[in-house]
């Protein structure tokens, strides 16, 4: 999560506001079929401090998870866990269903790209032993 602040790039560290709101946020617009992601994560940006672009990323991924359709920009494995506990308490077992096999196949999508994803393979496993 960079932010550009006096022209100089700082890390911001990602907090469970950040996280939280990115969720709220994204199933808002998954339930009301709101599509303007990039409007949004300024919002985010602006009320959290997180960067824009990175809001628009876990937007996105959350309403993937949701929707139960794969995504490809990585999000951090606490998000990921965080974003299966929500889901499974507003959409119960078969929403974290959906959300278990969409992160499978971006872990998949992952591994294709030459990319390490064992935090989020051992996440699944982790989720999956619940069911």
């Amino acid at each position: 999560n960079n932010s550009n602040i006096g022209g100089k790039r700082s890390i911001v560290k990602l907090t469970d506001e950040m996280i939280n709101e990115c969720y709220i946020k994204g199933k808002e617009c998954y339930e009301n079929g709101t599509a303007d992601y990039l409007k949004i994560s300024q919002e985010i940006s602006e009320k959290t401090g997180m960067n824009s672009r990175s809001a628009y990323m876990y937007l996105m991924a959350v309403k993937s998870m949701i929707a139960g359709e794969p995504f490809k920009r990585a999000i951090s494995n606490r998000a990921t866990e965080k974003y299966f506990e929500y889901i499974r308490r507003d959409y119960g077992i078969t929403g974290l269903k959906k959300a278990l096999d969409c992160v499978k196949k971006h872990v998949e999508y992952r591994k294709s790209c030459g990319l390490i994803a064992d935090g989020l393979e051992n996440l699944c496993s982790k989720v999956e032993a619940t069911l």
